[in-house]
């Protein structure tokens, strides 16, 4: 199966790839909750990720902070997906 192919079929990161990561986490961290793959969404980029937390967390009103250097992009895409 081709990567492109993968990706469609499992966007949020493969099982594998969660898996290891939760492991990681639970062995070097020692979270007070272990973490389980569902807890872990895999993205593209840190616009995306950022974008998609902004989305769902932040409420109208909130700021965020982001550190410099930054991607310049980050400032239009804020302003366009807030409208």
């Amino acid at each position: 199966m081709s990567h492109s192919a993968h990706l469609r079929r499992c966007p949020s990161g493969t099982h594998e790839l969660r898996d290891a990561l939760s492991e990681f986490i639970n062995d070097d961290f020692s979270p007070q909750e272990k973490l389980a793959r569902e807890h872990i969404t895999i993205m593209n980029g840190v616009g995306s990720v950022t974008d998609a937390l902004c989305f769902c967390v932040v409420k109208p009103g909130d700021g965020i902070l982001i550190a410099r250097p930054l991607y310049v992009g980050f400032i239009g895409d804020f302003e366009d997906r807030a409208g």
